[in-house]
């Protein structure tokens, strides 16, 4: 009996020449290629985002689900950076460790 992949790769129903799917482990996964010029705006955007949700972190007025949730998308952002940036720009957006302490409690 033959094992089955755990990868399958098939053409994105978006309709992009250079957009694909994997399928990895149940997890699906949207592969593109960039352009130098995309990548810069790519890196742009997930910046100004990370930048507005470490300005957000420090809001007392904001509850302690929302951040839990802000949490979630700050650490999906970043992993995305990390990617696309050079290092020393992503030391940029670490979170201090008294946040990580703070983020124990929740």
């Amino acid at each position: 009996m033959q094992k089955k992949s755990r990868k399958m790769f098939h053409k994105n129903q978006f309709g992009g020449k250079n957009n694909y799917k994997v399928t990895f482990r149940g997890e699906e996964m949207l592969g593109m290629l960039f352009n130098n010029k995309e990548v810069k705006e790519m890196e742009y955007l997930l910046k100004r985002e990370l930048e507005e949700l470490l300005h957000d972190f420090e809001d007392k007025r904001i509850d302690r689900v929302v951040k839990h949730a802000m949490e979630e998308r700050y650490q999906i952002l970043y992993k995305m950076f990390t990617r696309i940036a050079p290092q020393t720009e992503c030391m940029k957006y670490i979170r201090s460790k008294a946040v990580f302490r703070e983020r124990e409690s929740l």
